[in-house]
């Protein structure tokens, strides 16, 4: 079984045909999918934002080891989330 968003599909193509430059991800399966698609992702050199309070794992222990590998630098909460957007719509 393959968890990557990317894996058998054309999301990069269709990401890189639309001029997406970055990804900003939740999911139910912080461990699966959303581990998968994230290090793909970020691999892909697309700029990659996992939204840690719109994710979770299959348990708490998986959920925080899986945020860990994906790194500080590429976690944000919704709330800012919220905040950048807020402030895109507004240039």
């Amino acid at each position: 079984m393959r968890m990557s968003g990317f894996f058998g599909t054309c999301l990069e193509s269709y990401l890189r045909n639309h001029g997406v430059e970055t990804l900003v991800m939740a999911g139910v399966a912080s461990n699966g999918a959303v581990l998968a698609t994230a290090l793909e992702a970020l691999s892909r050199d697309l700029y990659t934002i996992v939204v840690r309070d719109a994710t979770i794992g299959t348990t708490e222990d998986l959920h925080m080891a899986s945020l860990n590998i994906i790194g500080a630098e590429n976690l944000i909460d919704t709330a800012s989330v919220c905040d950048i957007w807020q402030k895109k719509e507004k240039e």
